[in-house]
């Protein structure tokens, strides 16, 4: 998993915003590692499905990913 983060200083404090890239086929990336902000937005390629977010169908990665997002509370 490749990815890129910058920080931007505001009124509320640091807001990271995180650019990431993960090609398809590759093995699972700790998506966990992706949670270490207080405060970010992530953006990106995951290749990634989940009806979640969308998709018409849920993959392994997909999968990997939501836990991820719910184990760490971040779904509204």
């Amino acid at each position: 998993m490749g990815y890129q983060a910058v920080q931007v200083k505001t009124s509320v404090g640091l807001i990271t915003a995180v650019n990431v890239y993960i090609p398809p086929g590759t093995t699972q990336p700790p998506f966990s590692d992706l949670f270490q902000w207080k405060i970010f937005i992530i953006v990106g390629d995951m290749n990634a499905k989940n009806r979640l977010w969308g998709s018409d169908k849920n993959d392994a990665r997909g999968s990997a990913l939501k836990d991820a997002i719910t184990t760490h509370n971040y779904v509204s």
